[in-house]
C-alpha cells in the first residue's frame, strides 16, 4: 500500500484510505497511526497546525482542533506546546500570537507594564502614560499633590484639604497635616502658617489669626507656636511678636489685647518700655526731676509743653512749670484736673524750678 493508505488483511485487491485523524506516512502499513502532536490529519494528508496555534495531543482531524496559543506566549506552529513567552513590552493577553513581538498595536497598554507578555497594572502610587513599558521601574511616581490608584494613566485624584501627598502617594495614603501646619487642597507637603497665624489641631487646611492676647512665633521647624502675651506688652489679633506698651504706660499682667489696656504711669513717675516706673529696681531713676510736674502717663522725667493736649477728663498732663501760664492752669481746671497746689494766688501754684519753694519736693504735686 502506498503512503496515505493501509491494508490489514490478506488477499485484498485494494488498500484502505487512511482515515481523518490518522496518518499513513510509510508504504506498506498494516494499520494507520494516530496523527502526531503539532499536526492534524485530513484526507490522507498530514498538515501542521498553523502559526499562532499548537497541538499537545495526537489524533486531530481538522485545523479547528489546533489550540490557540496561550495568553502571554507565541506559537510558531508545528508545536506540541507554546514556543515561548512574548517579548517584554508587548501585550499577548489575547492569545494566538505567532511571534514574540506581535507589532506596535500590541505594545503594553497605558497604565501597565509587561515583563513577560501579559499586562500588569502599575502599582498604587505610580502611573504610566506611555505604551510599551517592560518593567515596574518604568511606572512613574505619582505627581506631588495627587494620588494614584492601581493602573493609573494620568494622576487626576487631588490630595484632599487637610492632607498632603508627596510624590508617589497611593489613593489611600494621603498624610494628615500635622498640628501647627496647614495643608490646602492638592498640597505636596505641609506648610507652616504665616507670621501671626496658627493652627491648633491636625488636619487643617487654613490658618487662623493669632487671637488677641497671644502672639504666634515660629519654632525651630518653622511652625507657629501660640504664646501668652508677656508683661510690659500687648498683643492685638494676628501678632507674631509682643508689642511694648507705649511710653507713658506700663503693664504688669499677661494677656493684654490692646494698647488701651496698658496702665497709665503713676503720678510723680515716668514709664518707658512698658515698665512701671514706681516698681523698677532703679525706681529713683524713674522719678520726675525737680521743678517738673508729672501727673500720670508721663514718658519723660522732664515733660515739656509739647505734651500738653486736652481731650477729656481722662487726659493727663506733664509740664515744665517754668513755662506754664495761668491760662493753661485755668484750661486744665476746666478739663476737671485739679492738679496744682492750692493757694491764695494762682502764681503760688507755679514751682519756677526753685527747690526752696513749695514745689521743692522731687517731682511731687499735691492733688
Amino acid at each position: 500500500c502506498q503512503i496515505g493508505s493501509y491494508n490489514p488483511d490478506l488477499g485484498k485487491d485494494s488498500c484502505t484510505p487512511c482515515p481523518d485523524g490518522s496518518q499513513c506516512v510509510e508504504n506498506g502499513l498494516l494499520a494507520p497511526e494516530d496523527c502526531q502532536v503539532g499536526f492534524y490529519c485530513k484526507n490522507q494528508l498530514v498538515y501542521p497546525c498553523p502559526a499562532g496555534t499548537f497541538n499537545p495531543i495526537r489524533g486531530l482531524s481538522d485545523e479547528s482542533q489546533c489550540e490557540s496559543c496561550t495568553a502571554g506566549y507565541y506559537c510558531s506552529g508545528v508545536e506540541s506546546s507554546e514556543t515561548a513567552l512574548c517579548n517584554p513590552g508587548y501585550d499577548c493577553s489575547d492569545g494566538g500570537f505567532s511571534r514574540p513581538n506581535p507589532g506596535d498595536n500590541k505594545l503594553c497598554p497605558l497604565g501597565h507594564y509587561c515583563p513577560s507578555g501579559l499586562p500588569i497594572p502599575c502599582p498604587a502610587g505610580t502611573f504610566r502614560n506611555k505604551v510599551g513599558a517592560r518593567t515596574i521601574d518604568e511606572c512613574y511616581d505619582c505627581t506631588g499633590g495627587q494620588r494614584c490608584d492601581i493602573g493609573t494613566i494620568e494622576p487626576n485624584i487631588g490630595c484632599p484639604a487637610g492632607f498632603y501627598c508627596p510624590p508617589g502617594t497611593a489613593l489611600d495614603d494621603a498624610i494628615t497635616c500635622e498640628t501647627k501646619f496647614v495643608c490646602p487642597e492638592n498640597s505636596t507637603f505641609s506648610t507652616a502658617c504665616p507670621l501671626g497665624q496658627f493652627t491648633g489641631a491636625p488636619g487643617q487646611s487654613t490658618c487662623q489669626l493669632c487671637p488677641a492676647g497671644f502672639y504666634c512665633e515660629p519654632d525651630s521647624t518653622g511652625a507657629s507656636i501660640q504664646k501668652i502675651c508677656p508683661v510690659k506688652s500687648y498683643c492685638p489679633e494676628g501678632s507674631y511678636e509682643p508689642l511694648v506698651c507705649p511710653d507713658g504706660t506700663y503693664n504688669s499682667n499677661t494677656g493684654l489685647k490692646s494698647a488701651d489696656e496698658c496702665t497709665l504711669c503713676g503720678q510723680n513717675y515716668y514709664c518707658i518700655k512698658g515698665e512701671n516706673g514706681q516698681l523698677t529696681a532703679s525706681a529713683t531713676d524713674r522719678t520726675c526731676r525737680p521743678g517738673y510736674l508729672c501727673i500720670r502717663g508721663m514718658s519723660s522725667p522732664t515733660p515739656t509743653m509739647s505734651e500738653y493736649e486736652i481731650f477729656d477728663a481722662e487726659t493727663y498732663f506733664g509740664y515744665n512749670l517754668d513755662e506754664i501760664s495761668i491760662a493753661d492752669i485755668n484750661q486744665m481746671e476746666i478739663a476737671g484736673n485739679n492738679i496744682f497746689y492750692s493757694g491764695a494766688n494762682v502764681e503760688d501754684q507755679v514751682c519756677n524750678n526753685d527747690t526752696t519753694t513749695i514745689c521743692g519736693e522731687i517731682g511731687r504735686a499735691h492733688v
